[in-house]
């Protein structure tokens, strides 16, 4: 038998996906109309708008994470990178171990106020996911194919736009592919000893062309300046499967290690293939950090706590209780007049079939179920 608490946070569970799902459909339809009729005389106007758009809808998950359940992220790595983080625009090459990935870098990015310009590459598939989908459209996430051919062209034209942001853009980009499992793990280390490339012990083996395509149009004369090199570890978890989104939705608490350093990016070599080399020799590197974690407990370097949180999280709570009255309280409010009109309108205006029924539910009450009829048989036992 389910326990009272466990009902409580799948209530949550369910209650949370359906307004996260309609606020980003509300949201979708919003941005929708700005596409139309601000988009065209006023581009920049526009990508501000819809940029805190996507930041309220995002921040329902740091709020999930943060307050009903317990993501406790640990900042390891050079001083530098977390003092230039966000306030330039850079490339984020991040391990990809688990599920939670992603959201720990929407953790880490509204409190360093840049929730707003945290971009991705996702697959065209999400396009298709609602609200969300639609959302990471109108935030011109490049979609990508899977053809390096078709996604050259995308990318080529992100970079573009990118560099043209009014604030800085921070582009994550997981360059395995996939989380870390052991049997994709079993298949990267074969591809690797068949084209003769050094075994990573604990990534998978990088899709380095992708790196190279993006630094080419990234690097010469724009705006990156960096490239991040980020790695997570989650610690003291139990079990063998690392958590999923689903256990910040059922209220757990987990400890995950954040590890980042910078690279400039003038310090990247020219040329196609040799970037595919220096993205290769960065997962090595990520390699033996997290060897270090492994046997350490911990990630290389000083350990820091999140930056003080007081106003990003109450915004974020605000713009949470925002949208659950927005997508719950407004739609059952509606709901109830709209019966309400309807139930009035009929008892003033209904035809005598329904006065009469009401009429005939109103005696039977008054005699007690029994109404009184005029026959004969009753005339006669009454004289």
């Amino acid at each position: 038998m389910l326990s009272p608490m466990l009902l409580l946070r799948l209530f949550f569970a369910v209650t949370f996906s359906y307004v996260f799902a309609a606020s980003g459909l509300v949201a979708s339809a919003v941005c929708l109309i700005l596409t139309v009729f601000l988009w065209p005389c006023a581009r920049m106007t526009y990508r501000k708008i819809v940029c805190w758009i996507g930041y309220s809808i995002l921040g329902q998950i740091v709020w999930v994470c943060r307050d009903w359940a317990t993501l406790d992220i640990v900042l390891y790595g050079e001083d530098s990178a977390y003092e230039k983080f966000a306030k330039e625009s850079a490339l984020m090459i991040c391990s990809h171990r688990g599920d939670l990935d992603w959201v720990a870098g929407l953790v880490v990015g509204a409190y360093y106020k840049a929730l707003h310009a945290i971009r991705s590459l996702p697959k065209r598939s999400v396009l298709f996911v609602p609200g969300f989908g639609q959302i990471c459209w109108a935030l011109e996430f490049p979609f990508l194919k899977r053809n390096y051919a078709q996604d050259q062209e995308t990318i080529a034209k992100i970079s573009d736009i990118y560099n043209n942001y009014p604030y800085p853009i921070q582009v994550a980009i997981f360059c395995e592919g996939t989380r870390f499992t052991v049997e994709k793990h079993k298949l990267a280390v074969k591809f690797e000893q068949e084209k003769g490339l050094p075994v990573l012990n604990h990534h998978l083996a990088p899709r380095t062309k992708g790196f190279a395509v993006l630094a080419e149009h990234f690097k010469p004369g724009g705006k990156f300046t960096a490239v991040l090199d980020v790695g997570f570890a989650y610690r003291d978890w139990p079990g063998q499967n690392l958590p999923s989104f689903l256990d910040m939705l059922l209220g757990k608490k987990v400890t995950l290690l954040w590890y980042m350093r910078r690279i400039p990016m003038e310090d990247l070599p020219s040329g196609h293939e040799e970037l595919q080399r220096f993205c290769y020799q960065l997962f090595q590197d990520k390699d033996k950090v997290y060897e270090y974690f492994l046997q350490n407990g911990v990630f290389p370097g000083p350990s820091r706590p999140l930056p003080p949180h007081t106003n990003t999280m109450w915004f974020v709570r605000l713009n949470t209780f925002f949208w659950a009255m927005v997508t719950c309280v407004v739609p059952a409010l509606v709901m109830f007049c709209t019966l309400s009109w309807f139930t009035l309108g009929l008892l003033c205006a209904g035809g005598t079939l329904f006065n009469g029924l009401a009429l005939a539910g109103l005696l039977k009450y008054a005699y007690g179920g029994d109404i009184p009829v005029d026959t004969p048989e009753v005339k006669k036992k009454t004289n």
